[in-house]
């Protein structure tokens, strides 16, 4: 696998990446560990990669935990542009066998619907049996060779990791499950954990709420909870609790004179936003959405809701990743106290 560093020009945070591209050697993790130490100041990284060794993925996703890496799935392009000479894209890239493991240590994991493909990791474990890692000779013995025993070791190792990287170990029996490579859809990616991002939202529900109920999503880390609700006055809203940061420029957005919604919550018009203060000190972005029909929802990808808060000199920027996963079901149920 080769790594270098990669920009699309402008200053933005996604706007410069470390590219990792080819085939997983034993000698990747060293090769790795020695490029993220020098260039600390990128911490995004693009894999495309066909797979390799079984046991140097698992070591590489090991380092994207410990320098606290994003990791999404893409092919860096070279330009096309002569006089952009310095500037690179991404593009489709895919990340097969075991690939799909190293990108399980990403702190933040991007990867989309046929990008992620697992398969019986028999296939590799003449690789993981002959360069072990420290772990595995712990575990089965310096000495370790093609066996059933062998193999019973090796699937427990990689469920403990999956485990510790906060993916569900169903991830390895699905990739037990077959021979031929399977790609993982967008569904099985947010089922498994595979996609991750702590402020992203996950699946939508449903909680009783005086003589209704109203829908709910929690962000991954817990701390910020979305709502879609009516109350007496029979119009759906949104509100979106523990908005961060909010302590920071309290003072600020006390003369914040416009709310503006970049994008449509969940594809509804948004037609009108304010920021409250609860009892408990937490902040609340409560939102009025125009009539629509959840039922929309059904199949539909995730959603990045964007709020600007601008006063007269300054701009604040809320952004908000939303699922749609049960958003259909749970928000046609809470809109039923709309009628």
């Amino acid at each position: 696998m080769h790594f270098w560093t990669a920009s699309r020009g402008g200053n933005c945070a996604e706007c410069s990446w470390i590219a990792a591209e080819g085939t997983i050697v034993a000698e990747t993790p060293k090769q790795a560990e020695e490029f993220f130490k020098t260039h600390p100041e990128y911490p995004n990284v693009y894999l495309n990669s066909p797979g390799g060794n079984l046991s140097a993925g698992v070591q590489l996703g090991r380092l994207f935990r410990k320098y606290s890496l994003r990791v999404a799935v893409g092919h860096t392009t070279a330009p096309t542009d002569p006089d952009l000479s310095s500037t690179a894209d991404i593009d489709e890239g895919q990340c097969v066998s075991a690939c799909s493991y190293a990108f399980l240590g990403g702190v933040v994991r991007e990867a989309d619907n046929n990008q992620i493909g697992i398969h019986q990791f028999s296939w590799e474990l003449n690789n993981f049996a002959q360069q072990p890692s420290a772990d595995i000779q712990d575990a089965a013995g310096a000495s370790a060779g093609f066996s059933l025993s062998t193999a019973q070791v090796i699937a427990g190792f990689l469920i403990t990791y999956v485990q510790e990287m906060g993916v569900d170990p169903k991830f390895v029996s699905v990739a037990s499950s077959t021979e031929d490579v399977h790609y993982l859809s967008k569904e099985e990616l947010v089922n498994l954990n595979v996609r991750w991002d702590s402020k992203a939202f996950g699946p939508w529900g449903i909680r009783p709420w005086g003589n209704g109920i109203y829908a709910f999503a929690e962000s991954h880390d817990k701390k910020q909870t979305a709502f879609v609700f009516c109350n007496s006055d029979k119009h759906p809203k949104m509100r979106i609790q523990g908005v961060e940061h909010v302590s920071e420029i309290k003072e600020e957005l006390k003369d914040v004179d416009n709310y503006m919604p970049i994008e449509a919550a969940l594809g509804a018009d948004v037609t009108s936003i304010k920021l409250s203060q609860e009892s408990n000190g937490a902040s609340a972005l409560d939102m009025s959405l125009a009539d629509f029909d959840p039922r929309g929802l059904q199949g539909k990808s995730d959603y990045d809701l964007s709020v600007r808060a601008k006063t007269h000199s300054v701009e604040w920027l809320f952004n908000f990743s939303l699922s749609a996963v049960g958003a259909a079901a749970a928000i046609s149920a809470a809109m039923r106290n709309c009628n």
